[in-house]
């Protein structure tokens, strides 16, 4: 039982531990696409003024 209960906690934790990995890369991917939009909003405002 003491072994399950470790085994328990290892899981735990590991599954925490890709959790948190999880939000950061999508924290980054979010971030990304917010600087992708502007980006892409300033060069269509560029386009639209030029013509």
């Amino acid at each position: 039982l003491a072994i399950q209960l470790d085994e328990n906690e290892a899981l735990k934790t590991a599954l925490q531990s890709t959790l948190k990995a999880k939000e950061e890369d999508l924290k980054l991917y979010y971030d990304t696409m917010g600087q992708v939009k502007q980006v892409f909003l300033q060069a269509l405002r560029q386009h639209k003024e030029k013509t």
